[in-house]
């Protein structure tokens, strides 16, 4: 378990073996199903859509990936 200080707000910056990297105004932090994120809530699922990967917490809100997009 980390704490997370201060902001309730994160990005997902990349995910692997079940595992989901986000990152806060504090730092970055490997989380996993059931961590406790930033805004307090747990994270509930990992998962694909549309070919990008998101994390749904337990409060319903999605986070997608921050992958840049070549042109």
């Amino acid at each position: 378990e980390q704490p997370f200080p201060g902001k309730n707000t994160f990005r997902l910056m990349h995910v692997a073996n079940g595992r989901a990297l986000i990152e806060d105004g504090s730092g970055m932090y490997m989380v996993r199903v059931g961590s406790i994120l930033p805004d307090n809530s747990r994270l509930a699922t990992i998962e694909q859509r549309e070919g990008r990967w998101v994390i749904v917490t337990s409060n319903g809100e999605i986070y997608r990936d921050q992958a840049v997009e070549s042109r």
